[in-house]
């Protein structure tokens, strides 16, 4: 019978862990990236804007980590 440490000792150490921190990375930089590209098509003439528009949006999502 298993003492429920079977199936920890057969995964790698450490990996979901680290998988898990890139993921949310990636996630973090897809959504940068898309909201540039929205502010780039709706907001042209005014850089000062897209540019607090992505500085708070950026501050925001890394103060969620």
């Amino acid at each position: 019978m298993s003492d429920g440490h079977y199936n920890r000792a057969i995964l790698p150490p450490g990996g979901y862990q680290s998988a898990l921190k890139v993921g949310k990375a990636m996630e973090r930089q897809a959504c940068e990236k898309a909201l540039q590209e929205t502010l780039d098509e709706c907001i042209q003439d005014n850089p000062e804007l897209k540019t607090r528009i992505l500085e708070t949006f950026s501050n925001k999502i890394h103060s969620k980590q």
